[in-house]
């Protein structure tokens, strides 16, 4: 799979669900673009953030931050975050870090979605 420069973000609100897709490369270039950009479409009816990382093809430490403080702030407003397609160097970095411990994941979106 080629490497994308650049990360290309979609959210999409379903029930109580935000759904963030990132496809692409998430580093310290636009890391703070993206922690803005969730913490604005975080509002109080959103119970689950599923995050599909199937596109994502690199994160380095200021992306794992940035999923560690929205990770917070939804577990702080008693929800979960859920996390679809791992694969390769991401999922082993997730793994290392412990977010597979900390966090949810599910095999499909339609999964992640179906989860209460």
């Amino acid at each position: 799979m080629a490497h994308r420069d650049v990360l290309s973000t979609t959210l999409e609100h379903r029930g109580d669900a935000l759904v963030v897709t990132l496809v692409g490369r998430l580093d310290s270039s636009v890391a703070e673009n993206l922690h803005q950009m969730l913490r604005d479409a975080i509002v109080p009816t959103v119970r689950r953030l599923v995050i599909d990382l199937n596109g994502l093809d690199y994160i380095n430490s200021a992306g794992l931050r940035i999923v560690l403080m929205v990770g917070k702030q939804i577990h702080g407003a008693e929800g979960r975050v859920i996390f679809v397609g791992l694969h390769g160097i991401v999922e082993e970095v997730f793994g290392t870090c412990g977010f597979l411990i900390i966090f949810d994941t599910a095999p499909s979106l339609e999964a992640a979605l179906g989860a209460p």
